[in-house]
């Protein structure tokens, strides 16, 4: 696709921008200048005809305007525009807004150039201009404002493409902001926005057309950018002389943004044909990808599965002076005694994402050095996805308190996780909904993991039950309308599927909410009872497995099964309340019921990590000098019987004989080495004897048993094959009784 033009040599697009275009990943920021490709006036030019109809319209003193006009010629635009803005805005702000709609909204086609942006598949536009050519461009965008921060969010989260009119739309008198000043005092008060916009910055390759450098620095400057910067973004500019090479080294070195310079002719014409050259590269690109991968070609819309966590690491963080964990993108098992850091891993990571959100608790992730409770001057935490690479620093102050800087913007809404953490303590009270709620979080928010980081008892139980009210209130409403249950009564009937598959073995079915009282009613074995009269163990599960559920339908509503999502889930003492039945059992679930969620857990159990591979299971302890370390992993410490897991050294548990047998056991061996015996003690003698044969089943219990019995398998596999299985089975039989007799043996010597 070529258009005609003249004989012009444009820069060159670099090949980081034209991936970034490809894969959905650039951001374009259109300024003035490309306006004025269809006639509106450029920054200058606009500034110059406010102040002229501000003195014309007698709002503005006359003499003063002569000052300004002065500042204008020599460069100093907004100061100017700063000037008549906060004169002409208090004595009629109806009448500039009558100004402005005059000025932009006159109806005019738009250029070559914005038919080529709309080729070109970019993932967002952002503008300072007032008029409606991107409008035009991209109709059916949502265009938004700096005051709109919630869809915003949601908006780069999803991965979905939308205008942003930085100055406002005049189509919102309440949204304009003409002088920069007024942007800067938007930004410095919008926290939310100004977190968005360095998300945005640092998740996207920015491409900047029709803004100067100048017009570059007042976008920025409102934005708290850290140093540390590793994405690569790129303006091109038109430029004249030498001096901007100084100004460009500065915009390289601070925010990462590369010049394309070119020297303008009038109009700028050298845009339109970087643009196409941008374009037919893009395209270019798309289509070997597309061969690449079968025809398919990769657009923002498809790549909305986010990357799994690969990778963390602590530094000076709760135990830890330095881990370095490389995680699987399902399951993730944190084994050790108390007190060996395990949750301080967990609320690391959620601390992590979740950003200054969780700012007011991060002092309590710092390590603490010796015995004088002195802290360490800094701790970090690193994430590390297929996308990036996030650096969370926390720094103590003198009042307990840290300060938290995210590097670069938190991975929240830069990776579009769905992340919920889960302390220990989970429970339901017995307050009950007041109504049905309308309200529901349609992208993932720092709430989801600030219970994990506050380490309080997890209220969003009770928020379960509020969830149900409402799925039974919308179902009825949508049936009372066309006689079905419609999208809620299918989540509500998952929900309990979902429940159901986990809890083998009781029946747990919906049965009604009272409307009366918005009891939620469920049947039992034991008959039909409010929800929170089920088992602690059974609520547990519920609640949290309840709470995934209903994010992963809130976020993706729109997908026909929502539970095959990527979402992180951040879990301390996953076995706490459950039955060892369903410990055994909830990770195969878990894994089949949400296939594409990653777990990272903490337990006691070994019905928990029975099964699991080797890179799975993170096993610490604290070595003789009471520093925590990792310890190895080995494939054999998590197979076999969970008494074979207590034992060996995953869990380094002398033995699993309770202690009351373990105490006649003692008895036994004291009689057993009496060289005469009376004939009392004969008699109990024989009565231990009998009681601790029953007790005390033959087993390869210990690791150096298995491996015995392992060993003799495969040689009897190689020697005899298939022959003589009953030979076999003989001496095997007999070597494990021979293991266990040493095994009784050795528990003797050690008791007595």
């Amino acid at each position: 696709m070529t258009e005609p033009m003249e004989d012009i040599k444009p820069p060159d697009p670099r090949q980081e921008l034209v991936e970034a275009c490809r894969d959905g990943e650039c951001v374009l920021y259109v300024g003035a200048g490309l306006s004025a490709q269809v006639g509106y006036p450029t920054w200058q030019t606009f500034v110059r005809g406010l102040l002229d109809w501000a003195v014309k319209s007698e709002l503005f003193d006359p003499g003063f305007a002569d000052s300004l006009r002065d500042a204008i010629r020599e460069g100093d635009v907004d100061p100017v525009a700063d000037n008549v803005v906060s004169v002409v805005a208090e004595e009629d702000p109806k009448a500039l807004q009558e100004y402005l709609r005059g000025v932009f909204l006159r109806p005019r086609p738009v250029s070559k150039v914005h038919n080529v942006l709309q080729q070109i598949p970019f993932s967002a536009v952002l503008t300072t201009n007032f008029d409606n050519c991107l409008e035009q461009t991209f109709p059916g965008a949502p265009v938004y404002t700096p005051g709109q921060t919630e869809p915003l969010l949601d908006a780069i989260v999803k991965r979905q493409f939308f205008l942003l009119k930085l100055y406002g739309t005049l189509e919102q008198p309440e949204s304009v902001m003409v002088a920069p000043a007024q942007y800067d005092a938007a930004i410095n008060g919008n926290l939310p926005f100004a977190q968005f916009m360095e998300t945005l910055f640092f998740s996207r390759t920015l491409l900047f057309v029709g803004a100067s450098l100048e017009g570059i620095e007042a976008y920025l400057r409102g934005i708290a950018l850290p140093t540390g910067i590793r994405r690569t973004h790129y303006a091109l500019v038109g430029v004249k002389g030498r001096a901007w090479e100084a100004k460009a080294s500065l915009h390289r070195r601070r925010y990462g943004i590369q010049a394309l310079p070119f020297t303008p002719s009038k109009g700028f014409p050298e845009i339109l044909p970087f643009l196409i050259s941008l374009r037919d590269r893009v395209d270019a690109a798309r289509r070997r990808s597309g061969e690449a991968t079968g025809g398919r070609t990769s657009t923002a819309q498809d790549e909305t599965q986010p990357s799994p966590l690969r990778r963390i690491v602590l530094e000076n963080i709760g135990p830890f002076e330095q881990l370095d964990l490389e995680l699987d993108p399902r399951w993730n098992i944190l084994l050790g005694d108390n007190g060996v850091g395990k949750s301080n891993i967990l609320k690391a990571l959620a601390t992590a994402i979740a950003g200054r959100d969780a700012e007011a608790y991060a002092d309590r992730l710092i390590r603490v050095f010796g015995n004088d409770a002195s802290l360490a001057p800094s701790s970090s935490i690193t994430l590390v996805t297929d996308r990036n690479t996030y650096k969370t620093v926390i720094r103590s102050r003198s009042n307990q308190k840290a300060d938290l800087q995210s590097i670069p913007g938190r991975p929240l809404e830069a990776e579009g996780w769905l992340a919920i953490g889960f302390p220990p303590l989970r429970t339901v009270s017995w307050d009950r909904p007041k109504a049905p709620e309308t309200f529901s979080r349609s992208r993932p928010v720092p709430e989801d993991l600030l219970p994990l980081v506050r380490g309080t008892p997890d209220p969003r139980l009770d928020k379960l039950k509020q969830w149900i009210v409402n799925l039974d209130y919308w179902i009825k409403d949508e049936r009372s309308r066309t006689g079905q249950d419609g999208i809620y009564g299918k989540l509500l009937r998952e929900f309990f599927r979902v429940v159901a598959d986990l809890t083998e073995g009781i029946q747990i079915d919906f049965v009604e909410v009272r409307p009366q009282t918005n009891e939620v009613i469920v049947r039992t074995d034991d008959g039909d009872l409010p929800l929170e009269a089920l088992s602690q163990g059974t609520i547990s599960l519920m609640g949290w497995v309840g709470i995934l559920l209903q994010r992963l339908f809130e976020i993706y509503s729109d997908d026909e099964d929502p539970t095959r999502r990527y979402a992180l889930v951040l879990m301390d003492e996953i076995d706490a309340h459950l039955h060892p039945r369903w410990q055994q059992v909830v990770v195969g679930k878990l894994g089949k019921l949400f296939p594409n969620v990653q777990f990272i857990a903490t337990t006691h159990s070994p019905l928990i990590v029975g099964g699991m591979t080797p890179n799975q299971v993170f096993r610490f302890a604290r070595d003789e000098d009471g520093k925590v370390v990792r310890l190895p992993v080995e494939a054999e410490m998590i197979v076999g019987r969970a008494d074979q897991l207590l034992t060996g050294d995953l869990f380094g548990l002398g033995t699993t004989i309770d202690s009351a047998t373990q105490e006649k056991m003692g008895r036994y061996a004291a009689l057993l080495g009496k060289s005469l015996r009376s004939e009392e003690e004969d008699q109990e003698f024989q009565r231990l004897q009998g009681i601790l044969q029953a007790r005390i089943p033959m087993s390869g219990e210990t690791p150096v048993a298995r491996r015995a019995q392992e060993l003799l398998k495969s040689l009897l596999r190689v020697q005899a094959g298939n022959l003589f299985p009953e030979t076999q089975a003989a001496l095997l039989g007999a070597a494990e009784r021979l293991f266990s007799s040493l095994q009784k043996q050795s528990e003797q010597e050690k008791a007595s």
